[in-house]
């Protein structure tokens, strides 16, 4: 929560008053403590979520090599089932070579501990009674978001 910048006096009491005005108003953010048991999984949900956006930057980033340099557009699919060597074949210079070499390669390995947590993870929750109901709602239930 960003402070108040235009209050006169700074002190405890008047601070107090003014958090007790925004929680009287419902404009006080809230927060939520995990209990223990979700906090490890929340912990690798976060870290996949991190590991899926650098992967993604990586696809991003290959397909506009692909682009700018051969003039070529290159289906995500085949991206993601290409090895260091085919990319590198696609290029004549060697600096394009070494760097689809190195994005696919970086793919693969963010590919693998992505695909490593998700297990771990469906391992964890797959147990829990919320993950259960959750996997008996409707599909159309449970991504319009």
């Amino acid at each position: 929560m960003q402070p108040y910048n235009g209050k006169k006096h700074t002190d405890d009491v008047s601070d107090a008053y003014f958090l007790a005005e925004l929680l009287r108003l419902n404009l006080l953010p809230t927060g939520h403590l995990y209990d223990r048991k979700t906090r490890p999984v929340r912990d690798l949900l976060r870290r996949r979520l991190l590991l899926v956006r650098q992967r993604t930057t990586l696809i991003l980033s290959f397909k506009s090599l692909n682009e700018r340099t051969l003039g070529q557009h290159v289906p995500l699919a085949r991206v993601k089932a290409m090895k260091a060597e085919e990319a590198q074949a696609r290029f004549t210079d060697p600096a394009d070579q070494l760097l689809s070499g190195e994005q696919i390669t970086l793919m693969g390995h963010l590919t693998d501990s992505i695909t490593k947590l998700e297990q771990h993870i469906l391992g964890v929750v797959g147990k829990w009674s919320t993950y259960q109901r959750l996997q008996e709602l409707p599909a159309s239930a449970r991504f319009s978001v």
